[in-house]
């Protein structure tokens, strides 16, 4: 009877682990407006979302107003990011900013909730089109 319970217990042991380790995991990568204005609001927007788990990469770009994120699919999904981040009282692309946490943001850090997101940096022309060689 032993040999039988501790056979079957083996058993199931080997059928988790192999399903486990057949879901390999699917890194994303996603960019997406996040209103905000300064170092400070970097720090807490990238905080919020290093909080999660699954989450490999953030930089939100100051001047741009958007975010880079690297995340593990099976352990996050987009639509947390964007609320990790409007309950830290900012505003996405998705997500308005809790209100509450955008009234207790430091003074530098209450944003223009109108203004641009997920602005594309200039780029530099290389044509030499105003002018000949």
């Amino acid at each position: 009877m032993k040999k039988t319970i501790l056979s079957i217990a083996i058993a199931l042991v080997t059928i988790i682990t192999t399903n486990a380790q057949s879901k390999e995991s699917k890194t994303t990568n996603v960019t997406f407006g996040v209103r905000g204005n300064c170092g400070m609001c970097k720090a807490t927007i990238e905080g919020a979302i290093k909080e999660l788990k699954g989450v490999t990469k953030v930089n939100w770009d100051v001047d741009n107003k958007k975010i880079d994120i690297t995340y593990d699919d099976f352990q996050t999904n987009l639509m947390e990011l964007h609320t990790a981040i409007a309950n830290s009282g900012y505003d996405t692309d998705m997500s308005k900013g809790n209100d509450t946490a955008y009234e207790n943001l430091a003074s530098c850090c209450q944003y223009d909730r109108k203004m641009k997101m997920s602005l594309n940096p200039k780029k530099e022309d290389h044509s030499h089109s105003g002018h000949k060689h």
